[in-house]
């Protein structure tokens, strides 16, 4: 359930439902899905069954930088399209947040391997502190949860689990 491409519709729909009503919750899910998640699933998916890719999660970090650029580019495009088809904003800072996150795990990448399964569930409970506070404290938990999994798994480090908590801390402050 930690995983962003499940958590990020699943949450979307349940907090666009609360607040916009159940068409304009699918509405945003959807162009979140189809603009963004469904092509980085496609696309990560046939580099794994070429073995260009090791496994799903994108673990080696020399494949990151490639795995960033695609999901900027995607980001980005959903902004747009969420921009053009005159969606709430709020949307378009969940993306904006993720684009975020995902430049910064980026430049640490050089270094370490950030934990984006950490920092991704972290960034949604941040992102809802203000309007579902036992929602955002239950995401912060799980975020804890989905840390301390990626250890057991040894995906990665503890700092690698830090430093990618800390990145989604950051974009937090600065988008939302």
């Amino acid at each position: 359930m930690g995983h962003p491409f499940l958590l990020t519709p699943a949450v979307t729909l349940i907090v666009g439902w609360r607040t916009f009503g159940g068409p304009q919750a699918l509405r945003a899910v959807l162009t979140i899905v189809l603009a963004c998640l469904a092509p980085a699933s496609i696309y990560i998916g046939r580099k794994v069954q070429r073995r260009e890719w090791s496994d799903l999660d994108v673990s080696a970090r020399k494949d990151r930088p490639h795995l960033f650029t695609l999901g900027l580019i995607l980001l980005a495009l959903t902004v747009a399209v969420l921009i053009v088809t005159r969606q709430p904003p709020v949307f378009a800072r969940g993306c904006a947040g993720a684009m975020l996150l995902i430049a910064a795990a980026w430049f640490c990448n050089r270094w370490l391997k950030p934990s984006m399964h950490t920092g991704f569930v972290l960034l949604t409970a941040g992102a809802l502190w203000r309007s579902d506070l036992p929602l955002a404290l239950a995401l912060a938990g799980l975020a804890a949860a989905v840390g301390w999994s990626r250890l057991v798994l040894a995906r990665h480090t503890v700092p690698d689990v830090v430093v990618g908590a800390l990145l989604a801390v950051l974009a937090v402050a600065v988008v939302f």
